[in-house]
Parts: C-alpha cells; structure tokens; sequence
C-alpha cells in the first residue's frame, strides 16, 4: 500500500500526470489502496499529510501472487475488508459476518465485493468534497494514532480502530444495546481484538492527542470527524472532540472500558 501510494504520487506530479497502473502484491492494497485514487505521502511522522486524487488507468489483479502470500499479511488485510463490509451492510455483511478465520482464499473469495463497495462510496464523492467519503475512514482515526504510536502494521491497526470505535458507538448510545450485543457476537467480529488487547496497545503509545491534532479531518478546532457504528450499512459521521478521544484512550490504557 505505501509503495502504491508513493508511486501514484510520483505519477501524479511527474511531467504532470503520467499513466498509472497497480499490479497490488499484498491483500491490503488489493482489497484498499490500489482502488478510489488516493495518493499520499507520511511527513514528520504524520499519515498522509501530502498526497492528491489520481486514479490508476488500470489495476491487475494477479491471483497466483495474492495467494503466495503469507497467511499473516491476510489476516493485517482483515481490519480493512471487515471495515467494508460493516459499511456496505446487506449481502455482503450476512456473508462476511459468518466467517470464521480471514486467509487467503476468504480473501480472495471476497475480493470483488469488497472492491465494488469501495467504489460505491468513491464514485458519489471522488475528490472528498462532499464529505461522504469520510466513511472510507472508518475506524482509522485511532487506528493511524496507534499505527505510527505503538509501531504496528495499518491493517492490524485498523482492527483496533475498529473496536474502539464500536465501543465509542457504544458508550454514546450510537448503537443500542441489542445491536450492539449482536454484532459483537457475531463470528467476523470475534476475530477483532479484544478490549484487554486494546489496553495492552494503548499501554505502549504515547503522544495520542498530538497526533489525532494533525488528523486530516479535523472540521473545527480541537473536533474532527468520526466515524461512528449504528449498524451494518449505517455508519454516522459526527464531530467529535479531540479530548474526548483522549480520554477515551487514557480509559483504555486504565482498563477502565468493560
């Protein structure tokens, strides 16, 4: 996904504009990166802070390479897939749901749903004007925080963004109890982390708040936008205040979140 995002910037400013194909190698970039024309490059320790809109002419998918890959870089593709099935909702989600392990094959069997709920939300907002697309930052608020904080692979932390903010979802009354206590039970979503896993995280982060102050959807100050779970398919988008995140992550690192 970085060498994909770097490329696609080079691309994009070199003699200005030059074509553009991704051949992904990873499940992360095939499942997300190399769709929706997004190109971005990290600065001072920050995601993302460079980047532009610039759509590959073309992406190939290779399946032989894909499914060489090692098990574990399908299960740091989890948190990506299980994030566009939790927005997309309907079939999709009824299939995803059940699953019960994320490898390479599930990956793979998944792929063109995944990919066509990307491009859905892509296509009614292709360059984030209309701020529909911030749905595609489901669960990466907190998720890039503990990515560059506690050094962790983007997909894995996208898994742990993805609880907290189902927990966040939660404690604000987002998601009434009865959807809650079904979702999470259901066999996908016991394969996120569990809230002990998300104390140990935030145990070994530092600096959250000064991080979050340098997230991309900051609306006003000390707010940005989060990405909430009501239910599958019905993901609000609110502001939310920066102190409130860091309070929430001071809650988890005190295992006071249950």
């Amino acid at each position: 996904g970085s060498i994909g995002d770097f490329t696609g910037f080079v691309a994009s400013i070199l003699k200005r504009g030059l074509p553009l194909v991704h051949i992904p190698t990873t499940w992360l970039s095939a499942i997300d990166s190399a769709h929706g024309g997004k190109t971005a490059l990290n600065v001072a320790g920050f995601k993302n802070q460079i980047g532009t809109f610039y759509p590959a002419d073309k992406i190939v998918l290779i399946k032989p390479i894909l499914l060489q890959q090692p098990e574990s870089r399908s299960q740091e593709a989890f948190g990506e897939a299980l994030k566009m099935a939790l927005l997309t909702g309907g079939s999709l989600w009824q299939k995803f749901s059940k699953i019960k392990k994320f490898n390479n094959q599930v990956a793979w069997n998944f792929l063109p749903e995944l990919i066509h709920g990307k491009y859905k939300i892509v296509k009614k907002d292709p360059y984030e004007k209309l701020g529909y697309r911030h749905l595609l930052n489901l669960g990466h608020t907190l998720g890039h925080a503990w990515e560059v904080t506690a050094q962790l692979p983007h997909g894995t932390a996208i898994a742990y963004g993805l609880r907290a903010s189902l927990e966040l979802s939660r404690q604000k009354n987002i998601i009434s109890s009865k959807t809650y206590k079904n979702l999470i039970s259901t066999p996908a979503m016991q394969l996120l982390p569990t809230l002990s896993q998300l104390q140990q995280v935030t145990k070994k982060t530092k600096h959250v708040e000064t991080y979050l102050a340098k997230d991309k959807k900051i609306s006003q100050k000390k707010s940005l936008r989060f990405i909430f779970i009501k239910a599958p398919g019905k993901c609000p988008i609110e502001d939310i205040q920066i102190e409130q995140l860091t309070q929430f992550h001071k809650k988890l690192q005190l295992g006071q979140i249950t």
